[in-house]
């Protein structure tokens, strides 16, 4: 059996997400599509205030940090590139761990879904949600 899909971890918590730059992540997609790589999912688009790309909606509503590369658009035009399906990883504002209660998470996804489908559903890689 064949492994095709592989998770892209932005690590917006514990270490800055910006840590490669477009060079190192386009020899990584390089890498996975010679490993016959055809689909990458992102875990999460953001987690508390450290997001992976410059939501409006996000920075209003949660503070959150304007992140200094869009590495969602990184991402979708690397997936474009090498002809893989790229699904977005929704946000995670850490107060259903603190809480217990997951309709904030709903709430925020619901504005965040729509952000995101006008930003980058332009590209053909974009197949989809997680």
């Amino acid at each position: 059996m064949l492994i095709t899909g592989t998770f892209l971890d932005e690590i917006s918590q514990d270490i800055p997400h910006q840590n490669w730059g477009p060079k190192a992540w386009e020899q990584d997609f390089q890498y996975m599509q010679a490993a016959g790589i055809d689909t990458v999912i992102l875990i999460r688009s953001g987690y508390r205030k450290f997001i992976t790309y410059p939501s409006a909606y996000l920075m209003k509503a949660k503070g959150c940090y304007e992140p200094p590369v869009d590495l969602v658009e990184l991402f979708l035009t690397l997936s474009d590139k090498y002809n893989m399906k790229f699904y977005f990883g929704l946000y995670d504002s850490g107060e259903y761990w603190d809480t217990g209660n997951m309709q904030h998470e709903i709430d925020y996804n619901r504005f965040v879904i729509d952000e995101v489908w006008q930003r980058y559903g332009h590209h053909p890689s974009f197949h989809g949600w997680y």
